[in-house]
């Protein structure tokens, strides 16, 4: 009987154990030395007209959405954790924050600056080639993260 009381409470808090790690982590706080301007919500999509969708119908793609709020918010919060991170040298820390919001938002070119630095600074020159050109590949011309990957890409084709 003890026995069986004892596998079920070390099961038990087994259980506890998995579902508090599924449990997301809050980014950390950042500070700024400029106001944040305030987030408008977005619009919400017009309704349809026609006829109403079954639940679980298949639809079409409707092309690439922004990012809402909270997903931008939440990509700004990593990518200042790892800048922190790779401010202080700990460009392994900082690649794997990176990582994380590559997952989340694959197409944000400060997420790729972010990885291609810290590619650099563990002297994996190719790899932070390729990281800064797709970050190039991503952003528009003439923007401050344009501008940034490319300074980076010079430094790392000096490197070689």
């Amino acid at each position: 009987m003890n026995n069986l009381k004892t596998a079920f409470l070390g099961g038990l808090a087994l259980a506890l154990l998995v579902l508090a790690g599924c449990a997301p982590i809050a980014p950390a706080p950042t500070t700024t030395s400029e106001p944040m301007p305030p987030v408008e919500p977005a619009p919400s999509p017009p309704q349809p007209s026609g006829p109403a969708e079954a639940p679980g119908a298949i639809r079409p793609d409707r092309g690439e959405e922004e990012p809402s709020a909270a997903v931008e918010s939440a990509i700004a919060g990593l990518i200042a954790q790892g800048w922190r991170l790779h401010s202080a040298n700990n460009y392994e820390g900082a690649l794997g924050i990176a990582e994380r919001a590559q997952r989340i938002e694959p197409r944000n070119p400060e997420v790729y600056l972010l990885m291609a630095s810290a590619q650099f600074g563990l002297y994996r020159l190719d790899v932070a080639e390729q990281l800064a050109r797709r970050g190039l590949s991503l952003s528009r011309s003439g923007t401050l993260v344009n501008g940034q990957l490319q300074g980076l890409l010079g430094r790392i084709q000096g490197a070689r």
